[in-house]
């Protein structure tokens, strides 16, 4: 239901964010300090953004410091919250907003909420967790970027519900292609059905390519796309009491041998 219930300022930053070439106006962005999945600033006639608060499913207009308005989603459909929505940015932000545009439904997982139902807080404790972990990838994310060459920002991307940064370069002349790496975490998807962390190189490895080993329980991912993943639950079982420390082993060979791959394929002819 939070895969859901995030469409809602999803569908602000897609209508009313100025477009951004990288396509970062439709994602959204975890703030710490109103703990919410938040839009980029809309840049209206009040700085602010458009967030929603995961622990009471509740839409939250904000700036940096402060609530402007709130408005609860439980009991209330999809198109509701997308009316709701419309009516809060129009009495506290632009009233000339138009209608908002959300992503298409069948481009979402099943749910009942796809066919009218409310939103509950039925499963608060799962989405609490949820919350929890993107939070805590939020932090981790934001290590990574120190070391990186041109990061983007930390972004939750609303389709996937992933949560994750790209690191861009190009080679030592200045000249294309490009290389990049992506690092990122989700709660889980069809081809991998629970939680994960993943480092995605592009260009990535050659077909039948010879990749290292991984730490903490990490393998190398490559049905359908090639990366390196680790599961909680194997961070789990090979980190122990010390899964800290076993996630940061991971992402940093993986995050060096993603690099490298990058880089030999887009140097190969």
């Amino acid at each position: 239901i939070l895969h859901w219930a995030i469409q809602v300022p999803a569908a602000v930053g897609n209508t009313v964010v100025p477009p951004r070439d990288d396509f970062s106006h439709t994602a959204l962005r975890w703030i710490p300090e109103q703990r919410t999945f938040s839009t980029a600033p809309l840049e209206e006639s009040r700085p602010c953004r458009v967030g929603l608060r995961p622990s009471d499913l509740t839409l939250v207009i904000h700036d940096d410091e402060t609530e402007i308005a709130s408005a609860a989603l439980v009991g209330g459909s999809f198109d509701d919250a997308i009316d709701r929505t419309t009516t809060l940015l129009r009495e506290h932000v632009d009233p000339t907003v138009g209608p908002l545009q959300p992503r298409r439904r069948d481009e979402l997982p099943a749910h009942p909420v796809a066919d009218g139902a409310p939103f509950t807080l039925e499963d608060a404790e799962a989405i609490e967790a949820i919350a929890r972990s993107f939070a805590n990838a939020h932090g981790v994310l934001e290590q990574l970027r120190v070391g990186a060459v041109s990061p983007s920002e930390v972004l939750c991307w609303p389709h996937h519900f992933d949560i994750a940064v790209l690191d861009t370069w190009s080679a030592p002349e200045g000249d294309p292609p490009l290389r990049y790496v992506g690092v990122g975490y989700l709660d889980g998807d069809p081809g991998i059905e629970e939680p994960y962390w993943y480092v995605r190189p592009d260009p990535g490895p050659g077909k039948g390519a010879s990749l290292p080993d991984l730490p903490s329980g990490g393998v190398w991912h490559r049905e359908g796309w090639t990366g390196a993943i680790l599961t909680v639950h194997r961070l789990r079982e090979y980190a122990g009491g010390d899964q800290a420390n076993g996630l940061d082993a991971f992402l940093q060979r993986a995050v060096t041998a993603s690099r490298e791959i990058a880089g030999t394929a887009a140097s190969s002819p």
